[in-house]
């Protein structure tokens, strides 16, 4: 027993000095509950629906009914263009789109029933809430004008006005999403793959001068004939066959479980592989501009891994965004990767073309290609730092 004791005393004196055994014991499992709270288990945690609105009337009380769904301060109520509603919720442009027809004032005003139509993404949980709030929305207001109708009309006519028990009429049209062929398969394929693009890169970057360092390669490669800017370049491209290889593994085990790629074409794969790309060499530049923080092996993995899975979920790529708090939304947003994969999901579950895609993401891919620049700026100063140490 003493043994046993001793052994135990001297794990935890050492505890503390192997970062990487800190982070999966202490930190992996504080970050990993914090997320699935902030995300999953706060009952009242604050939803946000992007609604559009299709007003096609132009009248005072059209606008009256926009303006009381934007104040329920659930809804962000933007206004769009008259067009195919349908197709804006199909391809998860909006969680949901209000159809104002014309005569909807004028149709009130003259004690007559107004209609309205209401389209929705047609699931039990994320439509279900929209629908909800926009029909809740709908129905108080539409017994506001009921009640102002009865109030300010003369006795005689009070008959007529009260005949219209419900003055707005919500028709509702729910949506099915179009995810393409593989549905919701191909969706985790993509993200799985945007996953490990993630960690390859990350990990890349981080220990891309110290763990040669480690192993004493550095200083026989720096003594070469070979330039530092070919290390570096060879490095980023074991990555790109890293990510390559990942990808074909999850690729299949996809297809097997019911992915279908038979709609994908050879351009939008080409887009796909180039926004992938453009989202490994941003991941590069991050741990790139890590790495001068981490002095050891072990502190640059758990470095990698202590910004990794907290991106994993919130930077959009495991986790859907509209399921993120609003408050923690720029982290997607400022994600040059987030960028890249929604380019690619653009793609293979909404069918935009190559080039739609690409100019959706082109802000996220030129912003990696910076980080990937000042990421090089930064791994000639490690190598410096490198060569001065013993």
């Amino acid at each position: 027993m003493s043994q046993v004791l001793a052994e135990t005393y001297l794990f935890l004196k050492g505890f503390w000095r192997y970062r990487e055994t800190l982070f999966w014991v202490v930190v992996f499992p504080a970050l990993l509950v914090a997320l699935f709270i902030l995300i999953f288990g706060s009952p009242e945690r604050s939803i946000s629906l992007n609604v559009a609105a299709v007003d096609l009337d132009g009248g005072p009380l059209a606008s009256a009914l926009l303006k009381a769904l934007n104040s329920t301060g659930v809804a962000k109520v933007r206004l769009a263009q008259a067009g195919d509603a349908a197709r804006l919720v199909a391809n998860g442009t909006y969680d949901a789109v209000l159809v104002v027809p014309a005569g909807f004032t004028e149709n009130l005003t003259q004690a007559r029933r107004a209609v309205a139509y209401l389209y929705y993404y047609a699931d039990p949980n994320w439509g279900g809430v929209a629908r909800g709030v926009v029909y809740g929305v709908v129905e108080e207001f539409s017994a506001s004008v009921a009640k102002y109708a009865v109030n300010f009309t003369p006795a005689p006519f009070r008959p007529y006005v009260e005949f219209v028990a419900q003055p707005i009429s919500l028709r509702e049209a729910p949506v099915e999403p179009k995810l393409g062929p593989g549905g919701l398969a191909l969706f985790h394929v993509v993200s799985v793959i945007g996953v490990q693009t993630l960690f390859i890169g990350l990990f890349t970057g981080i220990n891309i001068v110290i763990e040669r360092r480690r192993d004493r390669t550095l200083a026989l490669l720096l003594s070469s004939p070979m330039k530092s800017y070919h290390i570096f370049l060879g490095d980023t491209l074991a990555a790109a066959v890293a990510v390559g290889i990942s990808a074909a593994a999850v690729l299949a085990v996809g297809y097997t479980l019911g992915a279908d790629y038979g709609a994908i074409s050879p351009g939008q794969a080409a887009a796909a592989a180039l926004l992938l790309a453009a989202g490994l060499l941003s991941t590069i530049g991050i741990g790139l501009l890590l790495a001068p923080l981490a002095r050891t092996p072990e502190a640059a993995a758990a470095m990698a891994n202590g910004v990794a899975f907290p991106l994993m979920f919130l930077g959009g790529l495991a986790v859907p965004q509209w399921m993120i708090p609003e408050w923690l939304r720029i982290v997607p947003m400022a994600l040059p990767l987030s960028w890249c994969l929604n380019g690619v999901r653009a793609m293979f579950l909404y069918g935009y073309g190559p080039l739609e895609a690409l100019s959706q993401a082109a802000p996220g891919a030129a912003a990696g290609l910076a980080l990937y620049a000042v990421g090089a700026f930064v791994y000639r100063r490690l190598l410096h730092r490198a060569q001065e140490s013993p």
